[in-house]
């Protein structure tokens, strides 16, 4: 934690739940949440330009039923990886199961 920055406030619009961030190998960051008011039914990366800590883009992963899966949608516990110029983004699906994207960068 020596390294760390102090905390501060946002005003994305994420829901309460587990959030992941990172950043890519192009200098570009990322976070994939959930959004507020839509609880766990959808799952969204947003990106910031290079070198930017300003996130400029956001992508939905996920938003709503799955035909796959006879549940409420509840995509929720992201976890991500980059690799061969794709973010690998794998998360719970209902809690019962998971569920991988794979976006293109």
């Amino acid at each position: 934690g020596d390294t760390w920055s102090e905390p501060m406030t946002h005003g994305l619009p994420v829901g309460r739940a587990k959030m992941y961030a990172g950043k890519l190998s192009d200098n570009r960051r990322f976070l994939v949440s959930n959004i507020e008011n839509c609880g766990r039914s959808k799952l969204v990366l947003f990106l910031t330009e290079k070198d930017s800590r300003i996130f400029s883009e956001c992508i939905v992963i996920r938003n709503g039923n799955d035909t796959m899966v006879n549940a409420t949608p509840e995509w929720s516990y992201p976890a991500a990886i980059e690799y061969d110029s794709k973010l690998y983004v794998i998360y719970t699906s209902a809690k019962t199961s998971s569920a991988l994207s794979i976006i293109p960068l």
